[in-house]
């Protein structure tokens, strides 16, 4: 469970960053989220511990009192959690950071801004293995690795198939595979330019493999134990 501190004194722009906040993070994990129209109620409940927040985002000024002062608090009792500073321009963006702020974002919060963030955290902070990232300009995607059906590769161009439309980026092949093969033992490499989840294996022949979406898939001489005995654990439970 993802859970978010909100506080604003506008009760309207806290509901409108906890709407952000929850569409946002609709698909990448379960979230609860508190609001607040006072910093100093919620720096009082975190302290008692009443709330624990894996992220809060506070105002740089809320009525009388001030969000850096509040991160003082924070970063003094050494409380585990990331902060955001909320504010309608970047007059204090510098002393924010000196807090160890997560990020400052301005007012009204872009999703796009936003979902970005998140992504940022997740990536280094996900122990489970479970999700591939991908980066791609300025943006970084992540994918539920059990979602995907299979790499292929075409120089360093590589094709990644899931339910949905393919999606093609560059990089090796090999890179790929040590990546998705973190936290994961479902991939196995069945060709020079194919990494297949063996989740999806519909059909296995010596020298073929048809995945659930119906592609045909080559498997080379060398890779054929390989991909036999991991397709073989998989159907037993063993990965």
């Amino acid at each position: 469970m993802f859970v978010v501190g909100i506080c604003d004194e506008n009760l309207h722009m806290c509901k409108k960053i906890e709407n952000c906040i929850v569409s946002v993070l609709f698909d990448e994990c379960d979230c609860v989220t508190k609001t607040y129209d006072d910093l100093g109620v919620m720096l009082n409940d975190i302290i008692q511990g009443t709330e624990a927040f894996d992220f809060i985002f506070v105002p740089i000024a809320c009525n009388d009192d001030s969000g850096l002062k509040f991160a003082s608090v924070i970063r003094d009792k050494n409380i585990n959690t990331e902060i955001v500073f909320t504010s309608y321009n970047l007059k204090n963006v510098l002393d924010g950071y000196t807090y160890r702020a997560f990020d400052y974002l301005v007012l009204p919060i872009a999703p796009t801004r936003l979902k970005n963030m998140f992504n940022r955290y997740f990536s280094s902070n996900d122990k489970s293995g479970n999700f591939f990232y991908l980066k791609t300009f300025n943006k970084l995607d992540r994918f539920d690795k059990f979602s995907i059906y299979y790499f292929s590769s075409d120089g360093r161009k590589i094709t990644m198939y899931t339910n949905g439309n393919p999606l093609t980026f560059y990089s090796k092949l090999d890179e790929v595979e040590q990546q998705v093969s973190i936290g994961v033992q479902n991939f196995v490499r069945v060709h020079q330019s194919y990494l297949v989840n063996v989740q999806f294996i519909k059909t296995l022949t010596r020298d073929n493999i048809v995945i659930d979406n119906g592609d045909y898939i080559p498997v080379s001489r060398k890779y054929q134990s390989l991909v036999h005995d991991k397709f073989l654990a998989y159907l037993e439970g063993n990965i």
